[in-house]
């Protein structure tokens, strides 16, 4: 008979095992005759482990934002470098020479709105989740939740803002539960590009 194992294997199944075992135990502590500085470590290490599987989550989501980062530094940026450009080849002292010397003269190549996808990353806080984003070029996000497992997703508002607190309290109190999250470019009111992916975190409420 092959052996299986009792708590789960997945880091999204452990953000749940290990915060509702150490919500628990304490439940059993007499019965069970366990002294309170056992249940206290115990504790500490649901926790450690808890804060380990996220921060590593948060370390991969931090190289992705950087990079995300980056290209709407180039984006913004780079679009007053060529608001300068267009204004000094309307010059009366502009020549193509002067251009070419420059490197200023090529041809423009528009951007693809389908091809527009937002950066998501949540970060726990204190009684919920934060939701940060790269915004880009959309002129606001509309942000999606669901309870892992499900396949509806909620939404929950459309901001302007780079971040979103999502504090909703949860859904059976003291049951751990794990939120996912997607969030979508909006421009002139309506959805652009592609969802962001899916992120996920714990929250114990």
């Amino acid at each position: 008979m092959g052996y299986k194992s009792y708590k789960a294997t997945t880091d999204g199944g452990q953000l749940i095992w290990y915060p509702t075992f150490k919500a628990k135990l304490p439940t059993y502590a007499t019965a069970l005759n366990i002294s309170a500085p056992e249940v206290t470590a115990c504790q500490a290490s649901c926790d450690e482990i808890v804060d380990a599987i996220l921060d590593g989550r948060n370390k991969e989501t931090e190289a992705a934002m950087a990079r995300a980062i980056k290209r709407q530094t180039q984006s913004e940026e780079g679009a007053k470098v060529a608001a300068l450009v267009a204004r000094l080849k309307t010059s009366a002292g502009y020549t193509d020479a002067i251009g070419a010397d420059l490197g200023v003269i090529g041809s423009n190549i528009p951007l693809d709105p389908l091809t527009y996808r937002p950066l998501l990353r949540v970060t726990p806080i204190m009684g919920g989740n934060r939701l940060s984003w790269v915004r880009g070029d959309a002129e606001a996000m509309k942000i999606y939740r669901r309870l892992k497992g499900q396949a509806d997703w909620t939404e929950l508002a459309t901001s302007t803002s780079t971040f979103y607190d999502d504090r909703t309290p949860l859904a059976q109190p003291n049951v751990p539960e794990v939120r996912e999250y997607m969030v979508c470019g909006i421009v002139n009111d309506e959805e652009v590009g592609q969802p962001s992916d899916i992120v996920s975190a714990v929250f114990a409420g």
